[in-house]
């Protein structure tokens, strides 16, 4: 049952990958007592479907539903509204006075789930308290028998067992760790006996009907230890979750022990705290098992999360007793059947049977389990897969011959967990130790939503995978960066070696790092402008500033905290996407796009309608135009009137305006481009880089796209070629100097290679042949020289951050299109294929949520238009689906369009090359596909 944590006494943590949290939330200002005081946990701020959105913007895979609650998954709008209706009727009202409506059709329900065999159900706040009632009980029931017993007051439970934290749960449960400071404390009339743990516990060449009745002997022994005539009850987790990680009893094991309660007249209570309420497939885990509690404990599947909810079922025989005894049962808690969490709670149980889940996670568990064994049953330090329904966990181990456990000190399963929080991966599993003995013993539990998809246990087994890799793969493929299958004892990588596989001996536990601050960390101080910005006297700004409405005043909030750390690749403390926030107080355009641009962002998390974003485009577009108009109005230089601030930030705003129409997908860039460059031309800064870092900002996103459009286009960049030479390079910069590689993520260098490649590609048709392929020789020796000497493409590099896999997916998008766009190779050669599984291998890397609007999908963009065989297409557009599920369908649909046009255009080409269609007609599919891309260029209004 319940939630563990490792012993934070006896295990070294390793710290969270990435400080995500902001200086309101620090431990510094933080009036909550985290779990772990050295360490800042990340800071939820919205949940949709599988996913935990944190305030940095980072989307988390959830897929353990928190501690195996969320069974519905987040912001599920039916429960909501019931919620509501409750809120509206009767918040609150004391059970020991009155009842209440939600409370009683609450456990209607509950009883009626049992086929009537459980006829009562006490409603509390939490699967402890659910425990501690089941406790209390038990020794009430032997005192108002016909015949009172009132020295049944022993309990026997099992080892590794978890049931609460409570002092009475606590004694009940036995986990070495969570008893030992608590120790003098705890009830000794508790005794255990071992686990129904087959792994470890059942001996060589025993079956498992022999394990099982060995076990029912061993219950039989200590009940005559202690007395049987002494014995209250027996208590178990029909499923063991949280401490021994989702074991399930071999069959006839609990009908056994049952039997030896039966025979000794100690109630059998089952704790289903997490396994109960569907979790494996049917409403009560011990349906499966043919046998029926005297008690029963539920408790995170019932409320889903949607409020603090548990509950205690009792057997009909224990109710009559009660009923002819006293009539009353000796206990109560303050929030006793509270009507608002009754009422979410069986909301949760209808839609649990309006969804016919309860079949889907018998199926969705199948394929988990199925892909889990496919994927890890042969990884060297995997010990054991199991599970049932969508509850499984994997058991890891540093042999599998001797199941030899790794050093509680390691935490490894926690290291797991961090490393799973990356962006990267950013995917939350549930950390779970000691198993073995209380001590030792590490494992990670899965458990998705009920309503989860096939496309989603994919992603969760997929990330899962990635992490141990990351943790526990060979270390010649993580020094090569390839994914390796972990084919005992030899991967394909290292037999096509003729080499054998090494692991690490003991494992390296990545400590975070300054490089680790990628673009998901939040500024912990409030944006600022150094002089140099557009705008004088910036103090005044907040005194002076009038919002049009409280609307506008939160969107420009909105954009500080979550839209300015998405747009760079890499956010730090001197992002100038933030900085931008303080002069656009000052500059009504800049203040309309930044206002337009967070409307956009904010409409894709349901913080905002489609009406208003659409309003608020349409007149930040055409204020753009006026103002356009009035500059294009007077072209001397004796009669423009507009300040070169004034057209520095129009600069600005048609740059940004390019990122609501990625967001919106209603247009493409390139009339975006073509203004931004027109005024980069009358501002001088083709010759001149300004020194103001909110321009140069500007420029670089400009020089990035122009570069990008040029390549998709096949045209040349409308930038001079020596533009992104004169670009700041990440070799010399500084945190007040943001570099061309933090702002695109993609190096200066790196950037010249795919100028030239886009020239070189312009030249194919342009120029004689030889000449051509001579300089893309020489651009393609030189492309490989400067990835051998970048650090983070060398292969010795195993400390890879989030900006090293985007500078490789640059470098060898790179390498595809010098072949595809400069070589002509239209085929799916060798070469051709090997650079796409490269380049898709590193974007797999790229997290849920980055969408066309950032910076780090750029490389995936311009890949997977040039992926060739079905399963490539396959992979991008499933990969697309992942990078964008929080975006609108419009939004998703749009780009992948686009790509689908291309690889028709680039199907017909190759058809050309074998001539299994006519020129004329090949031609005219590529004209068609171009004509209509022109066409829809034409959305910018001016």
């Amino acid at each position: 049952m319940g939630d563990f944590t490792p012993d934070i006494e006896s295990v070294s943590m390793p710290r969270s990958p990435e400080k995500q949290f902001d200086s309101l939330a620090s431990q510094q200002s933080s009036g909550v007592l985290y779990h772990q005081l050295h360490r800042e946990p990340l800071s939820v701020v919205r949940g949709k479907g599988s996913y935990l959105v944190t305030n940095a913007g980072l989307e988390i895979l959830d897929a353990t539903c928190g501690a195996a609650v969320s069974c519905l998954g987040h912001s599920e709008e039916r429960v909501h509204e019931a919620i509501l209706d409750q809120l509206k009727k009767i918040p609150y009202c004391y059970s020991l006075y009155f009842t209440n409506t939600a409370a009683e059709s609450l456990s209607k329900f509950l009883v009626e789930s049992t086929g009537g065999v459980m006829s009562r159900a006490y409603i509390v706040s939490s699967g402890t308290e659910a425990v501690e009632a089941a406790v209390k009980m038990a020794i009430q029931y032997f005192t108002e028998l016909p015949v009172p017993e009132p020295r049944r007051v022993n309990f026997i439970s099992r080892h590794s067992s978890y049931h609460g934290n409570t002092l009475g749960s606590l004694a009940v449960g036995h986990h070495a760790s969570r008893r030992r400071i608590y120790e003098s404390l705890l009830s000794k009339n508790i005794s255990h006996v071992p686990q129904c743990y087959p792994y470890r516990g059942m001996k060589l060449n025993e079956t498992s009907g022999d394990y099982v009745a060995r076990l029912a002997q061993e219950l039989e022994d200590e009940f005559q230890r202690v007395d049987p005539n002494t014995v209250a009850a027996f208590v178990a987790e029909t499923m063991p979750g949280a401490t021994l990680g989702c074991v399930p009893p071999l069959p006839g094991y609990l009908k056994a022990l049952k039997a030896v309660c039966e025979r000794h007249g100690a109630l059998f209570i089952l704790d289903e705290v997490m396994s109960g309420m569907g979790r494996t497939g049917t409403l009560h885990a011990w349906e499966q098992e043919g046998v029926i509690p005297d008690l029963q404990t539920i408790a995170k599947g019932l409320g889903a999360g949607y409020a603090p909810i548990a509950g205690l079922l009792i057997n009909k025989h224990v109710v009559d007793t009660l009923n002819k005894g006293t009539g009353a049962f000796v206990h109560s808690q303050t929030y006793q059947g509270h009507p608002v969490a009754c009422a979410a709670a069986y909301r949760v149980q209808q839609i649990i049977q309006e969804d016919n889940l309860l079949p889907n996670v018998r199926e969705m568990g199948e394929y988990l389990g199925q892909l889990l064994h496919e994927r890890l049953g042969k990884h060297p330090h995997v010990g054991d897969i199991r599970g049932r329904g969508l509850f499984w966990a994997m058991e890891f181990v540093q042999d599998t011959e001797t199941k030899e456990c790794y050093p509680p000190s390691k935490a490894l399963s926690w290291t797991l967990h961090t490393t799973g929080l990356k962006p990267e991966y950013a995917i939350s599993l549930m950390p779970g130790s000691g198993g073995a003995d209380g001590v030792n013993g590490d494992h990670i539990i899965l458990a998705p939503p009920y309503n989860t998809t096939r496309d989603e246990i994919r992603m969760i087994v997929d990330r899962t995978v990635r992490v141990i890799e990351e943790v526990l793969g060979c270390l010649q493929c993580r020094q090569k960066h390839n994914k390796c299958e972990e084919q005992h004892p030899t991967c394909s990588f290292c037999a096509s070696r003729d080499i054998k596989c090494t692991y690490p001996p003991g494992l390296k536990w990545a400590q975070p790092t300054k490089s680790m601050e990628t673009r998901h960390k939040p500024r912990t101080k409030h944006p600022r402008v150094e002089e140099q910005s557009l705008i004088k006297q910036p103090s005044a700004l907040f005194t002076s500033t009038r919002f049009e409405s409280a609307e506008e005043k939160s969107a420009w909030e909105y954009y500080v905290r979550m839209v300015s750390t998405n747009v760079p690749a890499l956010d730090g403390p001197e992002n100038p996407y933030r900085q931008l926030s303080i002069p656009a107080l000052s500059s009504p355009i800049l203040l309309e796009t930044i206002v337009c641009i967070s409307t956009e962002h904010m409409l894709n998390f349901g913080l905002a309608s489609v009406d208003l974003a659409a309003k608020r485009q349409q007149r930040m577009l055409r204020t753009l135009g006026q103002k356009l108009l009035s500059l294009d109005s007077t072209p001397s230089s004796e009669t423009i009137v507009i300040e070169k601030s004034e057209r520095e930030a129009l600069l600005i705003a048609v740059v940004l305006q390019g990122i609501v129409v990625a967001q919106s997908a209603d247009g493409v860039l390139e009339p975006h481009v073509k203004c931004a460059s027109w005024l980069m031309q009358a501002l001088g800064y083709f010759e001149s880089i300004p020194q103001n870092p909110i321009a140069r900002m500007a420029i670089q996103r400009y020089g990035m796209v122009d570069v990008m459009l040029a390549i998709s286009r096949q045209r040349r960049p409308y930038a001079p070629q020596n533009f992104i030479l004169s670009q700041p390079d990440q070799h010399h910069w500084d945190e007040t100097e943001p570099s061309f590689h933090k702002m695109t993520g993609c190096p200066q260098p790196l950037m010249c290679f795919l100028v030239r490649i886009a020239h070189l590609a312009c030249d194919v048709t342009e120029r004689p042949g030889g000449e051509i392929l001579s300089e893309a020789f020489q651009l393609d020796t030189e492309l490989r020289a400067w990835g051998s000497r970048y650090t983070g493409i060398l292969p010795a590099r195993c400390d890879r951050t989030l900006l090293d896999i985007l500078t490789e997916c640059f470098y060898w998008t790179a390498h595809l299109l010098l072949a595809r766009r400069v070589f002509q190779d239209q085929t799916c050669s060798p070469r051709v294929q090997y650079l796409v599984h490269v380049c898709f291998r590193l974007m797999d890397h790229l997290a849920t949520g980055c969408g066309p609007d950032s910076s780090l999908p750029q490389p995936f963009y311009l890949a997977a238009r040039e992926a060739v065989s079905a399963e490539d297409r396959v992979w991008v557009r499933q990969k697309h689906e992942s990078m964008t599920a929080f975006y609108r369908e419009q939004q998703r649909n749009a780009a992948m369009v686009l790509i689908e046009r291309i690889w028709e255009t680039t199907d017909a080409l190759r058809q050309l090359e074998r001539g299994s269609v006519k020129l004329k007609e090949g031609v005219s599919l590529v004209d068609g596909a171009i004509q209509t891309l022109d066409r829809e260029a034409n959305f910018f209004i001016f």
